[in-house]
């Protein structure tokens, strides 16, 4: 199943969060139904299922491999452990969840925000976090939405062959990361910490932010 961005329901609604939602417990058990809805929600444009939205909660080492996930709520999820292999989750809010050890290999978080989530030695080898375009109402009104990793802990974490275009890594934490051959055109680091990091054919934009100093292998694109 493809995102559709062009519909009312992701041109309008997925950029707010309806943050007056009275926060849910999250149960394991019930959580497969409310993904089942959220899908539902995505495939009907809003017009059937229900948009999943999650405040705090324990989902460590939930198998959500290949899951549709865009524009859902997990706003301080523990998913540790969790396996989102493949998982679409365009546009979707995950800000100051646990992502620690999570398996987000080829996983979709274009235009995600991932604001001060911890991702220690997460796995997102060829994930995309690239900026996201959506289709305005008019032409030429699309808006952009680039990857928000501000203040995001991923010491350790594995971004190989990853795709942030554009997306915004201020102030993260990238201490001993591996990103090699990893695609950092645009992207935003002031103020990151690259201390360790594997950077051994990274893709850098030059005349953008400057490459930072101290790692290995950046090339300039």
């Amino acid at each position: 199943y493809q995102c559709d961005w062009s519909s009312d329901v992701c041109s309008s609604d997925l950029a707010r969060a309806d943050m007056a939602t009275l926060a849910i417990t999250a149960d394991v058990a019930s959580f497969a139904s409310r993904v089942t809805a959220h899908r539902l929600w995505m495939q009907s444009s809003g017009r059937e299922g229900k948009r999943l939205e999650l405040y705090g909660g324990d989902l460590r080492g939930s198998d959500l491999s290949d899951a549709l996930l865009c524009a859902a709520v997990l706003r301080r999820v523990d998913l540790s452990g969790a396996n989102l292999a493949r998982a679409q989750l365009q546009m979707a809010d995950l800000s100051e969840s646990l992502l620690v050890g999570a398996h987000m290999e080829e996983a979709v978080l274009n235009g995600t925000s991932l604001l001060r989530a911890d991702l220690r030695k997460a796995v997102l080898r060829r994930a995309s976090l690239d900026r996201m375009h959506i289709p305005g109402r008019a032409p030429k009104t699309n808006s952009v939405w680039p990857a928000n990793l501000v203040g995001a802990n991923l010491a350790g974490a594995d971004l190989s062959g990853a795709s942030l275009r554009g997306a915004n890594l201020t102030f993260a934490d990238l201490t001993d990361a591996t990103l090699r051959s990893a695609v950092l055109v645009e992207a935003k680091i002031h103020k990151a910490c690259f201390d360790r990091a594997d950077l051994t054919a990274a893709k850098w934009s030059p005349g953008c932010e400057p490459a930072p100093s101290g790692v290995r292998g950046i090339t300039k694109n």
